[in-house]
């Protein structure tokens, strides 16, 4: 979609749909704090993207009462939201060592993929970063998701 009018909203290539650990507000940035899980972002991790909806529904008679009963809107935490992703595709790789959700993944001039740290951590020598892992990976030869093309 394209608009012409200023501040108009124009929608990005790639969607996903992730569990925040806290009550987002559209618009707001999130990076990945565990397996397909965000928060807002702090600075501490990459931006994997910017809420478009945002984790709320109607109020629930719970156990005991509950004074948001029927109303709405109603922050569900964890609740999921839809994040318009700063990347371009989601790829699932193999390790070739423990990686961190969240953090940003490499590829070593020898081919390995590897967890080149967050935002405060310097990137390896001969190391290229392709984007952000969207879950953890254990150790060598396990499978996990990356976001690509993600600004890391």
């Amino acid at each position: 979609m394209t608009t012409k009018a200023s501040g108009a909203k124009i929608t990005g290539l790639l969607a996903l749909t992730l569990e925040a650990q806290s009550a987002l507000q559209v618009g707001d940035p999130v990076h990945i704090v565990g397996d397909y899980m965000c928060d807002k972002a702090d600075g501490t991790l990459p931006v994997v993207g910017f809420v478009s909806v945002r984790n709320v529904g109607r109020g629930n008679v719970l156990t005991g009462g509950n004074p948001n009963a029927g109303f709405y809107p109603v922050a569900n935490v964890p609740g999921d939201v839809t994040v318009e992703a700063l990347g371009v595709m989601v790829l699932r790789l193999t390790a070739s060592a423990a990686i961190t959700a969240g953090h940003r993944v490499g590829i070593t001039a020898a081919g390995a993929v590897i967890d080149a740290g967050n935002i405060a951590t310097a990137i390896p020598a001969q190391t290229s970063v392709i984007g952000i892992a969207l879950e953890p990976a254990s150790g060598t030869g396990v499978t996990f998701d990356v976001l690509c093309g993600a600004r890391a």
